[in-house]
């Protein structure tokens, strides 16, 4: 069996063994050998471009980075998220973002917007982080005798009552 390439075949190399995807015939990583002018013809090989309006001829190792910049690929606007419905090419997108998009117009306040709500989510994880592991320090005072009844733990008044240390006082 000559092979350009196993993961090509889906072959699992952990099992060191197959079935041929034509005939269903089992085999051994041993039986396959590499196949030097099928990987030069794979080289070589031009394909079209898969997106309409697109008939650029791609090497068939260029394909995946030819579509991740072709003018033709359909893409969304970035501010899809917040509402905007637009969908075209990604040739057409700059201009869509820049002069059509209501969202693009106050793309800065959407931008502070965006920012402002990962900090916030980035502070939420934080805190909940805190209180499962002042949760857990309780739990293992209260288990040594340290924290319950013995005065260990109190409310003070908080100055930033989004801070855990604030509220709680360790004796």
């Amino acid at each position: 069996v000559a092979v350009a390439d196993l993961a090509a075949l889906r072959i699992d190399t952990s099992r060191k063994a197959g079935k041929c995807p034509c005939c269903r015939a089992p085999f051994s990583l041993d039986d396959l050998q590499g196949d030097d002018d099928l990987v030069e013809n794979m080289k070589a090989r031009k394909v079209i471009c898969p997106f309409p309006g697109c008939h650029d001829e791609i090497l068939l190792t260029d394909l995946k980075s030819h579509e991740a910049t072709c003018g033709h690929q359909p893409v969304k606007c970035k501010y899809a998220p917040y509402g905007c419905d637009w969908t075209g090419l990604r040739k057409d997108l700059d201009a869509h973002e820049k002069c059509d998009c209501p969202y693009g117009r106050i793309s800065k306040l959407v931008e502070e917007v965006r920012i402002l709500k990962a900090s916030h989510e980035q502070q939420v994880v934080r805190m909940q982080m805190n209180i499962s592991r002042l949760s857990h320090q309780v739990a293992s005072n209260r288990g040594n005798g340290t924290g319950n009844g013995g005065g260990g733990y109190g409310m003070i008044s908080s100055e930033d009552p989004g801070s855990l240390f604030d509220c709680l006082k360790f004796a």
